[in-house]
């Protein structure tokens, strides 16, 4: 992953880039925990003149099936936004509009990798460079990524 270092001078904890909802970074200390602990894989992360940051991309696998049921999920956006989403221009991917976690169903997720501690949904939400997955993490290392950085992250249970 290529970032740009501007305002990660101190690098601790861990975030996710502006607009990039579903890319997780951390630390490298915290991403030697994660992989140690939780089995998830990360990534070096880099400045565009090729420097290292201390810094790492935890890699979410997707899940292969859909969490979301597309009558309700298209149903609560037409209600929030008029409509459910749009197609891609460029690639021809369905993006749905965002919506509040609050608002979405029930994700399903019966039947995913009981073995990975974070999972990303194949459903896109948002629009072009704001495209996103949605992620879950499991209770473990949900709690283990708030006790590095209560500011920026908190414990949403699922909805529904």
């Amino acid at each position: 992953m290529v970032m740009q270092a501007r305002g990660l001078s101190d690098i601790r904890g861990a975030w996710m880039p502006n607009w990039l909802f579903d890319v997780f970074c951390c630390d490298e200390g915290l991403a030697e925990q994660i992989e140690t602990r939780f089995g998830l894989a990360s990534r070096p992360i880099v400045t565009p003149r090729g420097k290292y940051l201390k810094a790492r991309q935890v890699l979410i696998p997707v899940s292969s099936a859909n969490w979301y049921c597309a009558e309700q999920l298209t149903e609560r956006l037409n209600q929030q936004h008029g409509k459910a989403g749009d197609q891609c221009h460029t690639c021809g991917k369905w993006r749905y509009l965002p919506l509040a976690n609050e608002l979405l169903p029930r994700p399903d997720i019966d039947g995913q990798p009981a073995n990975s501690a974070a999972i990303a949904s194949p459903e896109w939400f948002g629009d072009g460079m704001k495209s996103f997955r949605n992620l879950l993490f499991t209770r473990p290392l949900a709690e283990l990524i708030l006790s590095v950085s209560k500011a920026d992250f908190k414990l949403v249970e699922l909805p529904g």
